[in-house]
């Protein structure tokens, strides 16, 4: 019986490391897909001038709906450190999938005291999406999220789940 609760714990808690191990490697490729290069272009922008960027579609002085705050912290990383905008993007990717994995277990943490249940919520986050691609920001089902895991929305998100958990227990502590 303590084994076969042990093998439920642990099989899920393995597969969802997998699950971010292959994420991992895809922000090391970096698959030039989607609105990678809007992205790139965006930061590229904020680069050169945090205060007046210009339009990163066009050569024209207009507002974009492209500039975020987060894209903004990216900008002025890459403006003091002076990496590649492509290097970035990869370290964007990387904490913003940090913050998503990280914000999923701290609020799943406060609906289930399951050991399992934070690397279950993890995989159903990226697998129940189904099997058709959704090539856009916002879904997070495994095809998309390996593209888009750099982009705001999946820091937003990872950040919107931060706040739940944060709500979830500030709530319990008034109840």
């Amino acid at each position: 019986m303590r084994e076969a609760l042990r093998r439920t714990t642990v099989v899920p808690q393995v597969a969802a490391a997998l699950v971010v191990l292959l994420l991992l490697l895809v922000i090391v490729r970096l698959p030039w897909a989607g609105d990678l290069g809007m992205h790139a272009a965006t930061v590229e922008r904020l680069r050169h001038n945090l205060i007046d960027p210009g339009n990163p579609l066009v050569d024209a002085d207009t507002p974009s709906p492209y500039y975020s705050p987060w894209m903004l912290v990216l900008g002025c990383v890459a403006r003091v450190t002076g990496v590649s905008v492509f290097v970035v993007l990869r370290i964007g990717a990387v904490v913003g999938l940090g913050l998503l994995v990280s914000g999923v277990w701290r609020y799943v943490r406060t609906l289930s005291a399951h050991r399992a249940a934070p690397a279950l919520a993890v995989l159903c986050l990226v697998f129940l999406w189904g099997t058709s691609l959704f090539a856009w920001s916002g879904f997070l089902g495994l095809n998309s999220l390996a593209l888009t895991v750099s982009y705001p929305s999946v820091f937003a998100l990872g950040l919107a789940f931060h706040f739940w958990a944060w709500l979830a227990g500030a709530v319990r502590g008034v109840a």
